[in-house]
Order: structure tokens, then C-alpha cells, then sequence
């Protein structure tokens, strides 16, 4: 018996995943290269940045 799938991909989920892993590594690991979140923009301290 063959049966036949068609996998679609759904467009909008992967653009939301995508932005939200976007997100949560630019929190995760920003501090790191020294990029501060400051309310809803971005401050470079090259002065935090961890060596």
C-alpha cells in the first residue's frame, strides 16, 4: 500500500521561530560580545564585552 504525504512547510511559524531564536540569543550571548539591550534599542559597551 502506498500512500502519499505531502509535507508542507508553514512559512509564518518558521519566520516566528526564527525571530524569537533570534531574540533569545542576542539576550543570551549579547552581553558577551557587548551589546546591551536598553529598553527596546541596543547600546554597544566595548568596555563589558568578557574576554
Amino acid at each position: 500500500m502506498s500512500s502519499t504525504t505531502k509535507k508542507t512547510i508553514d512559512l509564518k511559524k518558521s519566520l516566528v521561530d526564527a525571530i524569537l531564536a533570534g531574540l533569545v540569543a542576542l539576550i543570551v550571548f549579547g552581553p558577551i560580545v557587548g551589546v546591551v539591550l536598553d529598553g527596546y534599542g541596543f547600546n554597544l559597551e566595548t568596555t563589558r564585552v568578557a574576554w
